[in-house]
């Protein structure tokens, strides 16, 4: 079944997720992804060709499925309700348990500057890969982004710190947001050498 374009940017998909959908991401690296990911609350996560509009790939974890991310072209990174952090491979079908954390994985984003995924959990902390290395934030995490070693993390309490991932026993930066209310979403991008 072909996708019912009605612009450039906007495709139809099929076998959609049964409940809400918690995450949405295009693959990385390239000026025209040619895959989707979606995560659910339907315990899935779906990879859709983004030209036929098609579901290519799906696996599931046990509970709630509240994000998930690329980690390169080929593998998907995901984490649940119940802390678990899977990677699959999506030559191969395949999934593992990359680790798990003691509450629910509330966001994540994998950096490949580190190549690692760094989760956010709903008790107010964030590691990377899993439990390898835990720090405590002020409040429950709502977002984050990353672009090299720097890490932007979004907070109850409209706090907005920024980590360098390469000395994370204190934030390089803490500030409450400009921004009337709750930052639900932050995303980094570099002008020049500059990083905003």
């Amino acid at each position: 079944m072909a996708p019912l374009t009605t612009t450039v940017d906007q495709y139809k998909l099929s076998s959609l997720p049964t409940d809400g959908v918690t995450a949405v991401r295009f693959q990385p690296g390239k000026a025209a992804p040619q895959f989707l990911v979606a995560s659910s609350w339907d315990c899935t996560v779906r990879i859709y060709d983004v030209a036929s509009g098609s579901q290519r790939l799906f696996y599931q974890h046990s509970t709630p499925v509240l994000d998930t991310a690329f980690s390169d072209t080929v593998h998907v990174v995901s984490g649940s309700l119940d802390g678990e952090l899977k990677l699959f491979d999506c030559n191969t079908n395949q999934n593992q348990t990359l680790g798990s954390c003691l509450r629910a994985i509330s966001t994540m984003h994998y950096n490949s500057n580190i190549q690692a995924c760094i989760t956010a959990s709903s008790n107010a902390t964030d590691s990377k890969g899993g439990a390898q290395s835990v720090h405590r934030q002020p409040s429950t995490v709502y977002t984050m982004d990353s672009i090299r070693n720097q890490l932007v993390v979004g907070t109850a309490g409209r706090h907005v710190l920024i980590w360098d991932l390469r000395q994370m026993h204190a934030p390089l930066e803490q500030r409450e947001s400009s921004l009337r209310y709750q930052t639900r979403c932050i995303q980094c991008f570099q002008m020049d050498k500059v990083i905003y």
